[in-house]
C-alpha cells in the first residue's frame, strides 16, 4: 500500500523478501524440510540439459506446444541469485516481519489446507 500511495515511488519496481540472502540450492533444501521430504541428491551437467532444452524449444514451437523444458527457464535454475530488499527499506520504510522459513512454511499449510499438495 506505501509503494501504490507514496508519490516518489511512482514507476519504481521493488523486491519484498526476508533481508538474509540465501543460494538456490539452499533455498531447495529448506522446502524441502518444510515439506517434510528429502532434499533431492541428482545433480545433472548443465550442458547436456541447455542441448535437450534447444531440442525442446526447436521442436515445440513450430507445433505452437509450450516446451516441457526452454533455456530461459534452465538459465533462472542454472543461476544463483541474491536479491537486495534496500531500495523497499529505504523508500517504504519495509522490513520483512515473517522470515524465510516460517513464510514458507505458513504457505505450505496454506497449499495443505486448499488440497493443492
Amino acid at each position: 500500500m506505501r509503494a501504490a500511495e507514496a508519490p516518489h515511488t511512482a514507476g519504481e519496481t521493488f523486491l519484498l523478501a526476508d533481508e538474509s540472502p540465501i543460494m538456490t540450492g539452499e533455498l531447495v533444501k529448506l522446502i524441502a524440510g518444510v515439506l517434510g521430504v528429502p532434499a533431492p541428491q541428482l545433480r545433472v551437467p548443465y550442458a547436456p540439459v541447455k542441448l535437450l532444452a534447444l531440442v525442446s524449444e526447436a521442436v515445440c514451437r513450430p507445433l505452437r506446444v509450450n516446451p516441457p523444458l526452454y533455456r530461459r527457464r534452465l538459465a533462472f535454475f542454472g543461476t544463483e541469485r541474491a536479491y537486495a530488499t534496500d531500495k523497499a527499506r529505504a523508500l517504504l520504510g519495509f522490513r520483512a516481519r515473517t522470515g524465510l522459513a516460517e513464510g514458507l512454511a505458513d504457505l505450505a499449510s496454506w497449499y495443505r489446507k486448499e488440497n493443492l499438495l
